[in-house]
């Protein structure tokens, strides 16, 4: 789904009238209509529940007195709280000010402190409370009063009441970013599309469950092939979804090879490997050292095995000549490299080998590969000049040592960041974070929401590449490859915390949870 700006969501709501003759009034009364048939099929007894709506001036107040109307009309108890003077009101608000008041809904003004103060108390009997103070043309500092209306509805029953936001949450602002005090929702009814601030942190913190209602904005606008950033849904993940034919084999899914592991980080490349297979890779082959095959052959038989030993590590020539006899004869097309690697010359030379290797069209670099290119940053030419289908997947720490910024401005600009990386270099860059940015060599983007604390542990990132690197060499493309790993890690996440909690998770109880995920998608 695309992911809109406040300046192009401006412009669809002026082409939308002006191109399609939908008019400006009707949008509102469809977006109002929207969050009522939310309420309606999510709100338990929604007709014996308590409603109070607080409506701005502007035209999301607007989209409140729509709200409130509908719910009057349908024998909800509710009431309007305006936060601002609606005297000077024009447009499509004014006139469903005017019809909210001509059909008799009860009204109150908490237009500064003191009339909050004589308001307060029946504005929070609500037990569905409805925000419609300020929609996305908003940007900097909520008045004191209004400070304190936020307050307030922050400072809900959360057993008893829940708080709806319509198309964005109070305080937050569009374009990304929120006022020092915003609403926090419990649920966010938006617009034609998601709004650019409601897709990461600190924004997304706001909006609680995200639902996107389309309102009879067109298509065509709504999902212009010149809008550059989406945001992955499950809509988008079944459509990826390639279910396996049932005349298939293990060579319809491609042969992977896994460059991973150093004594001491044995885990790291098993786990890699391993999601390579859960996420469907037919054949799996690990290049390490000699002193891990018993690891591997304990923990992951189903995986081969070009195990070299400290000897050849000393005749580089001879053993990537060997290397190269072997993945041509085992017909490998694709490799991960990276996982509990180690950063030294040796492995330098090896990255460059799998780099240059023609046989391999498609790499997936992660971890001490991100390290080793950090410190050589003449590989970042190889890789924009080779022939290859290159995913890279940093995380933040791992972003600022290959572009030598600081942590905080990385975090700062992630978006604009990962999006000139991967135009520069022509890679697909897996920017990895609470929400995971996707920038494509075209120079379009994703956010990837799906996730959840669980994931905050050693081995994520493991299972992240491996998943990657599977569904690339079973024949997904570079994009959905991206998105899909991406998303079955952040799902896997989801209903580990869901089933258990977001503490204990082990890297090998997100792989179990993986299969589920699939499931979920068939």
């Amino acid at each position: 789904m695309k992911l809109l700006t406040r300046d192009r969501m401006r412009e669809i709501d002026r082409l939308t009238s002006m191109n399609f003759k939908i008019p400006s009034l009707l949008l509102m009364e469809n977006a109002g209509g929207a969050v009522v048939e939310y309420i309606k099929s999510n709100i338990p007894d929604y007709p014996k529940k308590r409603y109070t709506v607080f409506c701005g001036s502007g035209n999301n107040g607007g989209d409140g007195a729509v709200i409130a109307r509908k719910l009057f009309q349908l024998d909800c108890p509710v009431r309007v709280v305006f936060t601002s003077d609606i005297s000077k009101a024009d447009g499509d608000n004014k006139t469903n000010f005017d019809i909210l008041r001509a059909v008799g809904v009860p009204t109150h003004f908490a237009r500064d402190g003191a009339e909050w103060e004589n308001a307060k108390m029946p504005a929070m009997t609500g037990d569905v409370l409805i925000d419609a103070i300020f929609g996305i043309g908003f940007r900097g500092e909520p008045d004191e009063y209004l400070a304190w209306i936020f307050d307030s509805l922050n400072e809900r029953n959360r057993e008893r009441q829940t708080l709806i936001a319509v198309d964005i949450p109070s305080g937050v602002y569009a374009d990304g970013g929120r006022a020092e005090t915003a609403i926090f929702a419990d649920t966010t009814v938006t617009f034609g599309a998601p709004k650019l601030g409601m897709a990461d942190y600190p924004g997304r913190e706001n909006c609680g469950k995200m639902v996107t209602a389309r309102i009879d904005f067109p298509e065509e606008l709504l999902e212009a092939e010149d809008i550059d950033l989406s945001i992955m849904t499950d809509d988008d993940a079944r459509r990826m979804f390639r279910p396996r034919k049932p005349d298939s084999h293990k060579g319809s899914y491609g042969h992977l090879l896994v460059a991973a592991g150093e004594p001491g980080m044995f885990g790291a490349a098993a786990i890699a490997a391993e999601a390579s297979l859960r996420a469907g890779a037919g054949l799996v082959t690990v290049l390490t050292q000699e002193e891990l095959r018993a690891g591997f052959e304990a923990r992951l038989p189903e995986a081969m095995l070009i195990p070299y030993s400290s000897a050849e590590k000393l005749d580089m020539k001879t053993l990537l000549k060997r290397l190269e006899a072997e993945i041509g004869k085992r017909k490998v097309k694709t490799a991960a490299a990276g996982n509990g690697w180690g950063t030294d010359d040796f492995r330098r030379e090896l990255l460059e080998f799998l780099i240059e290797l023609p046989a391999l069209g498609l790499l997936v670099l992660d971890a001490d590969a991100l390290n080793i290119i950090a410190e050589n940053r003449n590989l970042l030419n190889k890789i924009r000049d080779c022939d290859k289908t290159v995913v890279m997947t940093p995380h933040i720490g791992e972003m600022a040592r290959l572009t030598r910024l600081d942590i905080a401005e990385v975090k700062e600009t992630k978006l604009r960041l990962a999006m000139k990386f991967a135009r520069k270099y022509r890679v697909w860059l897996v920017l990895k974070d609470a929400v995971t940015v996707i920038a494509e060599p075209s120079g379009k983007a994703w956010y990837q929401p799906f996730g959840s604390s669980a994931l905050a542990k050693g081995g994520s990132g493991d299972v992240l590449c491996g998943l990657i690197a599977g569904l690339l060499a079973s024949g997904y493309p570079p994009l959905d490859s991206a998105l899909m790993g991406s998303f079955l890690l952040g799902r896997a996440g989801e209903k580990y915390s869901e089933e258990f909690s977001d503490t204990g998770a082990l890297s090998r109880d997100l792989l179990n949870e993986v299969q589920g995920v699939f499931r979920e998608l068939v």
